[in-house]
């Protein structure tokens, strides 16, 4: 009998360290570890022989091109003919575990499809599985021309699960969508790992196969980070992600500039005698970085993601800061010192609002109100609450659990789980 193989599969690379830590996590359960994502320009700026060696192997598939309308049929056709033959290519056993940290609707669905002998595990947000699971109603949204085109005449010819996409019938911009599978989540992937800031969120009509659970920290790759000799003896770093506000216009600009000025004179009176001050601009940022006084800050401009930023200088880094900005929520998961200043700046009821849903469940700590004094150091919510179960523990325990489910049709179910969308539609 063929060793059984992980197959770790992810579409961008913030969730690399994600990956990192399962395939840490999964060196004595399984005889091989695959790394398999989508080669999008995200990955041009990846250098994956710096990372920890956990892959044995490294997949690419090309990234389905997007289709707005009849005249891109053929190529969306083409796109996703060529992804599916390139995973049935792969020859994944049904021995072997699927591990996805992959849009819901795109590479995991691909690899649900090509493969439904095989047991799989979702792991995701429970943002996401809340995106991807509440009703809708059609007075509200309808289905766009190519996710119509898509589910109606595309994915059945290709045996793909079927999707949904759709828009509002009025307003909401070119951007505002719904993507998710028709059918339940619970009914393609066999266990399903939910992520969140504290490890206890789970919707309360989620199934036994459905579990909470922290996000991985750094800490769980201890033993296979390492440190560059050039960082031994060197001040630690206090880092700043910008962000775009002369493009995001939640405040005038001047009033931005205003109070931003004066929390990097925070920083500067709080760090700049014993840290080196980092400023790392946002990837939309144009102008942005000479409105603001810099002064002993040095600019970053790589345009590195800050997951993987944060994977190789995790022992050098003190505090990270930002306004608003998901990264000191990433720096809180990962066992930094994250910190939000949104709570420093007159933004109105509806961004404070979405802030506080954006950030999640934090620790008081997390959330600076003031710039009189410094921020408190405070250890990770994880490591202050003995008993609670790490990412690692929760993993193990659902590998057992990450079984096929449904029957070998991409489109045939096995019991009578609903549909999302209603009969006739």
């Amino acid at each position: 009998m063929q060793p059984s193989r992980l197959w770790i599969a992810l579409t961008r690379p913030d969730n690399l360290v994600t990956a990192l830590v399962v395939a840490a996590a999964s060196r004595e359960r399984f005889a091989r570890c695959h790394l398999l994502h989508e080669n999008s320009n995200w990955w041009q700026k990846v250098d994956l022989a710096a990372c920890p060696a956990l892959f044995d192997e490294v997949h690419r598939v090309d990234k389905v091109p997007t289709c707005r309308g009849l005249r891109d049929l053929p190529r969306l056709h083409r796109g996703l003919k060529n992804r599916q033959e390139a995973l049935r290519a792969l020859e994944i056993a049904p021995s072997d575990t699927i591990v996805t940290l992959a849009g819901i609707t795109e590479l995991s669905a691909a690899l649900a499809s090509a493969y439904p002998g095989v047991g799989k595990l979702l792991c995701t947000t429970v943002k996401k599985y809340h995106d991807a699971s509440r009703p809708y109603s059609f007075a509200r949204y309808r289905p766009t021309t190519a996710g119509w085109l898509r589910r109606r005449v595309l994915e059945p010819r290709l045996g793909l699960r079927r999707t949904v996409h759709l828009k509002p019938w009025r307003g909401g911009g070119d951007g505002v969508r719904l993507d998710r599978l028709e059918e339940p989540l619970e009914r393609v992937f066999g266990a399903i790992l939910l992520l969140s800031n504290d490890g206890t969120e789970k919707p309360a009509t989620a199934g036994a196969n459905v579990q909470a659970s922290p996000f991985p920290s750094l800490h769980d790759l201890r033993g296979w980070l390492t440190e560059p000799e050039a960082a031994h003896g060197r001040p630690g770093k206090v880092v700043f992600f910008g962000t775009p506000f002369l493009l995001v216009r939640n405040l005038p600009p001047e009033v931005y500039r205003e109070r931003l000025n004066v929390c990097l004179d925070g920083l500067r009176r709080w760090y700049g005698a014993a840290c080196e001050l980092v400023y790392r601009p946002h990837p939309a940022e144009t102008g942005e970085p000479q409105m603001l006084d810099l002064r002993d800050f040095v600019i970053e401009d790589d345009r590195q993601v800050a997951e993987l930023y944060f994977l190789q200088n995790f022992r050098r880094i003190a505090a990270v800061f930002s306004v608003s900005s998901t990264v000191s929520r990433v720096a809180l998961n990962y066992g930094l010192n994250g910190y939000a200043l949104w709570h420093c700046f007159p933004f109105d009821e509806t961004a404070a609002r979405y802030f506080r849903s954006l950030m999640g469940r934090v620790p008081p700590e997390f959330e600076v109100h003031t710039l009189d004094r410094p921020p408190t150091i405070y250890a990770n919510p994880r490591d202050a609450a003995p008993g609670r179960p790490t990412f690692l523990q929760v993993l193990d325990g659902m590998f057992d659990r990450s079984q096929p489910v449904g029957s070998a049709s991409a489109n045939r179910r096995a019991d009578p789980v609903p549909s999302l969308i209603p009969a006739g539609s």
